[in-house]
């Protein structure tokens, strides 16, 4: 993921590791549509507000 995206602060980083299994294989689909951090952060403030 940081290959594409870049550096990945340890709020995101600690968000990756909560995800459940369901969570990560939806994941691994967004993704590719991903071109930056912020577009992970929104996915994860979307999919997993915990």
């Amino acid at each position: 993921m940081e290959r594409q995206l870049g550096e990945l602060n340890q709020s995101i980083e600690d968000s990756l590791s909560q995800l459940s299994s369901e969570q990560l294989s939806a994941l691994a689909e967004a993704i590719f549509d991903f071109s930056s951090v912020g577009d992970l952060s929104s996915w994860l403030e979307t999919n997993c507000p915990n």
